[in-house]
């Protein structure tokens, strides 16, 4: 399978790349909207760096979308037209409207879609599974996520500590750790 990474950051560099790099899967192309580390990616994996995304899309049979969550949707709906497969980073989109929209539009074309979930094999998160019969309606829970990555001021500040002007988020449905 001819992959196209979307998205140069850390997660697309230390997670999807040699995740996906393997005797089943080429990594083609990467296409990150003006990234200067996009070529250092692509030279990693002997790849060919896009300036197009529609570009890349005709080059490969899916892509892995790691990019910020609010253009998710936009580069996700671009490649299931186009009838490519979609990995796409949590969390889908910035609405439900909008993932309800590329859901519809995965199964009209019949596509392959998966959303990363990397904490779903969590003891906790597998803990309360089991329970839950037993836990009855849950009202209200109390969690922490404990790091201290992003404690250090003179550490490099993620996307959306720029443009939210926080260290650490956590969305609507509690999954989004900063970066």
């Amino acid at each position: 399978m001819r992959l196209g990474l979307v998205g140069a950051g850390w997660w697309a560099r230390e997670v999807h790349a040699p995740a996906f790099q393997g005797a089943s899967v080429r990594i083609q192309g990467v296409y990150a909207a003006g990234s200067p580390r996009a070529r250092a990616l692509a030279e990693a994996y002997g790849a060919r760096v896009y300036e197009d995304y529609l570009d890349l899309l005709e080059d490969v049979d899916a892509v892995a979308i790691a990019t910020p969550d609010a253009v998710h949707v936009p580069l996700a709906l671009e490649a299931v037209r186009r009838g490519r497969h979609i990995f796409l980073e949590k969390p889908v989109g910035v609405s439900l409207e909008e993932a309800l929209t590329l859901l519809r539009a995965v199964e009209e074309r019949d596509v392959v879609a998966m959303t990363a979930l990397t904490a779903r094999a969590d003891w906790a998160a597998e803990t309360a599974v089991r329970y839950r019969e037993a836990l009855g309606e849950v009202l209200t829970f109390r969690g922490a996520f404990l790091a201290d990555y992003l404690a250090d001021p003179q550490a490099p500040v993620p996307w959306r500590a720029r443009v939210l002007g926080v260290r650490h988020i956590v969305g609507e449905e509690g999954t989004q750790e900063g970066e």
